[in-house]
């Protein structure tokens, strides 16, 4: 009979009086007025102005993939196979510094090189 009223006392009854607390209405909250829009209304768009901003997109992303097609290319032609002495050969590029960073640099898919329209 003891353990059922330990158990009861320091479970049952706390545990009870915790979901009440949860469950009561906060009589001092004011309710919300539905006449307050929370989100503002999107313009509407017709279904040719999406399809024209999709196929912008889309020649935008085409174009970028020829670029870097055009990038790898260079750097797969400008890569030679040369053997080591010692163990396995390696890989070596044929470009100068210079034509190194010209092609990092315009690469516009490297995450690092976008920014947001605020400049974060």
């Amino acid at each position: 009979m003891a353990i059922i009223k330990n158990i009861e006392k320091n479970q049952t009854k706390p545990t009870n009086t915790m979901l009440q607390l949860l469950f009561q209405e906060d009589k001092g909250k004011e309710e919300y007025s539905h006449g307050d829009p929370i989100f503002e209304a999107q313009p509407l768009i017709t279904e040719n102005e999406e399809l024209q901003f999709y196929r912008n997109q889309y020649d935008v992303v085409k174009q970028q993939l020829h670029f870097i097609k055009s990038d790898l290319q260079r750097l797969g032609d400008s890569v030679t196979f040369v053997k080591g002495n010692f163990g396995g050969g390696y890989l070596k590029i044929n470009l100068t510094q210079e034509e190194f960073k010209n092609i990092i640099n315009n690469s516009t898919h490297v995450h690092h090189h976008n920014e947001t329209k605020n400049g974060r």
